[in-house]
């Protein structure tokens, strides 16, 4: 009789009548396999890559936020004084918008005074709630994936799951056929 082994590799197929140190090896590898089915952990990986990429996405959005703060702080630090700002360049030169000979401001980046510039406020508040909605998104999925690893491992830890490993391993001809556990046996 053939056993027929499966655990994320091709399949192969073991004589029933082999030394003790193979039989050993034969039952270890059933016990792995009766531990940790390949579906469960194929639904570990795809949610640990579903944390990863959040995690890149906010990574992603701290990056755009923190370039969009720096170039914000480095207009204050260039536009401070303490002369009135003009209304037209909004710079703190000393001028007013009838004697300013400047272009037009036409955003934060220039000036560095963000209540003037309503786009470059609608942009500052929309990435910072991008921040916290990334944030939100990878503590939801990581949360999420530590709740199932627990519930996977309290399964794997309950008293029916080792009788039901040791019952395999006493007698793996009997209890797996072709590879796939036989669910009618180890239920009686």
């Amino acid at each position: 009789m053939q056993v027929l082994l499966t655990y994320s590799r091709p399949l192969k197929r073991v004589p029933a009548t082999v030394s003790a140190l193979e039989k050993v090896l034969l039952l270890e590898t059933l016990r792995y396999q009766a531990q940790t089915p390949t579906r469960w952990i194929g639904c570990y990986q795809k949610k640990l890559a579903s944390v990863e990429s959040a995690k890149k996405v906010l990574e992603h959005a701290k990056v755009q936020k923190n370039n969009f703060e720096r170039e914000l702080c480095r207009a204050v630090l260039h536009n401070s004084g303490s002369l009135s700002i003009c209304g037209r360049c909004h710079l703190k030169v000393g001028h007013t918008r009838r004697n300013c000979d400047g272009e037009d401001c036409k955003s934060v980046i220039l000036c560095g005074v963000i209540e003037k510039h309503p786009n470059d406020k609608a942009e500052r508040r929309k990435l910072s709630q991008q921040v916290t909605k990334c944030q939100t998104e990878v503590a939801n999925l990581e949360s999420d994936y530590n709740n199932k690893v627990k519930a996977y491992k309290a399964v794997e830890d309950s008293i029916p799951r080792k009788i039901e490993a040791d019952i395999v391993a006493s007698d793996p001809e009997r209890y797996i056929v072709n590879g796939v556990k036989n669910w009618v046996l180890l239920n009686k």
